[in-house]
Formats: structure tokens, sequence, C-alpha cells
């Protein structure tokens, strides 16, 4: 009889904690599918990654190529063809990687000196090598960082670090005044707190997904001005699911940010 009691307890508490991390949880391999699915919505207009992807979209940022849009500018695109060059030592991107440093350390958008990149980019895309540092760089460079901003402001909602990691995958971090921790800083001043410290999860969530569209409207960078104003159905189809109680992400969802209906099973 005890140790039927005793099985019967075992079944209800890990029961309850699954339930727990399924619920109550962002950080966690299926929920990171569909993060993921839904930036390459955002990105790309497709849930399947583009690891292919190159061009010039003339947002102030150079060449975007990738599954998430690495940028010229930023360390991102060097970062992925440094990597990729310690794997496949001769391969067609590496004679890019002076140039990259040069730009990336100023965050430069200019594309003298990268002519031929695009070409090279979409040549090397359906290597498995350049697919699995490609991802290897989202990880370490966006989804980590984004997991600890959200650990740091006590959020435990997937639909909160979903917004984290798409704004810091579009607007980067650092000390940008358009930024990740800039928006932050902003939405926790505004609300007077973050989670830690009591405030309300849904009610921060709102206020910076306000935060994050005024910023793209009117962001301190003038070459990204256009770009990020035509950018804001982001932001749109988060408060979507903001609006819809799609809190913890539970499939399907569906996402249209651009006018075609994505529903992810």
């Amino acid at each position: 009889m005890k140790r039927y009691v005793f099985l019967i307890i075992m079944l209800f508490t890990l029961s309850a904690c699954g339930t727990s991390d399924t619920s109550n949880n962002g950080y966690n391999d299926h929920k990171r599918t569909t993060e993921d699915q839904i930036v390459s919505i955002f990105e790309y207009d497709t849930p399947t990654f583009r690891y292919g992807a190159a061009e010039n979209i003339s947002d102030g940022r150079g060449i975007t190529a990738g599954r998430i849009g690495f940028t010229s500018s930023s360390p991102s695109m060097l970062e992925v063809i440094k990597r990729y060059t310690d794997v496949v030592p001769n391969n067609s991107l590496a004679t890019y990687i002076p140039r990259l440093k040069e730009l990336s350390s100023d965050g430069n958008g200019s594309t003298v000196g990268l002519e031929g990149l695009e070409a090279a980019w979409k040549a090397n895309a359906d290597n498995q090598k350049f697919r699995d540092v490609q991802d290897s760089v989202v990880t370490d460079m966006y989804y980590t960082p984004a997991v600890e901003h959200a650990k740091k402001l006590g959020a435990k909602l997937p639909l909160t670090l979903l917004n984290i990691y798409d704004a810091l995958i579009q607007q980067g971090d650092g000390d940008d005044p358009d930024g990740l921790q800039a928006m932050i800083d902003k939405t926790t001043a505004d609300v007077n707190g973050t989670m830690k410290n009591g405030i309300d999860e849904k009610t921060w969530l709102l206020k910076f997904m306000e935060v994050r569209r005024y910023t793209l409207e009117h962001p301190h960078t003038e070459a990204t001005k256009k770009g990020w104003a035509e950018s804001t159905k982001r932001v749109d189809t988060l408060l979507e699911l903001y609006n819809n109680d799609e809190f913890h992400l539970e499939l399907p969802i569906t996402v249209n940010p651009y006018g075609d209906v994505h529903v992810l099973n």
C-alpha cells in the first residue's frame, strides 16, 4: 500500500514539474524552435531558415545575409566567416575577413571591398558546415544573451523572451542608443521596475513593445530610419500574439506580418 501511494505521489510530482517547464519557462528547445521560426518569418517571410540569403537591403548596415540576417557592419557576419574558415580553410568567403574586420570595428555600412560576397555566400549555403556555423553564432551571439537578459529581468514568459531575442537580432545590444539595453532601460524606467522587484510581466512586456516600436520609427541613426520604419510589422505581429494570449507560444500559432499566413504546427 505504501509503495502504491509513493508511486502516485511521484507521478503527480513529475507531472507538475513537466507542466511548469512547458507553460512557464521560455528557455527550452521546444520553445526555441518556435521562436526561431517566428524570427525567420520576420526576416524572410518564411519559417524555413534561409542560410543562403545575401543582399544589400539598403538599411545602412551593409550586406545582410544568412538565417537571421548577419550584417557586414557588425561582428556577426565576421564571426560566421571566421568560424567557417576554421573548419573549411579554403573557402571563397575567407578573403573578405580583413575588410569585414575594418567595417565591423566601427559599424560601417559601406559595401566597398565586399564585391562578390553575396555570390560567395550563396555558393557556400549548401555546405552543412556553413549552416552549422551559422546556427552556433546565432546561439552564442543572440539567443544565449537574450536568455541572460530575460533571466536578469526575472522574465518567465516565452513571449517575453521572443521579444527580447528578436529585438537583439534586429537592433543589437551594447551601448547603442537604439539597441536592446537602451530599450530595456527605458521600459524599466517607465514602469518603475522589472519582474525581479514585483512588476507584472505582461505590463512590462506591453511597455517594451511600445518602446521598441517608437525606437524603430525614431532611430538615432539616420541610415536605418527608412528600413526600420518599414519593419514595425515585427512589433505589430508580436502585439497580436500578446492580444491573443499567446504568452506561452503553444502550437499551433498563426503569424502573418506581411500578408502571407504562416501556421506553425
